[in-house]
């Protein structure tokens, strides 16, 4: 399966970033999963906090940034 990321693709992973995040990987359910998880969920697949799509220089700032002290999950 060849993934496609457009427009529509990025539109769902903003809604579900949207939701809000938590630290760590989370449980799959949106506002209730990391960034990767997020990105995992908004393209139909499994749980996980490793995306095929994300660089891993990109994928390790994005978990720094989302593991770091926020004021709240929706911050």
């Amino acid at each position: 399966m060849s993934l496609v990321i457009d427009e529509a693709l990025a539109k769902k992973v903003l809604q579900v970033v949207d939701c809000g995040l938590v630290n760590g990987l989370g449980v799959p359910e949106p506002g209730k999963f990391c960034v990767e998880a997020a990105v995992n969920y908004a393209m139909g697949l499994p749980h996980g906090d490793n995306p095929s799509c994300v660089a891993p220089a990109l994928r390790r700032l994005k978990i720094r940034l989302n593991d770091s002290r926020w004021s709240s999950d929706q911050a």
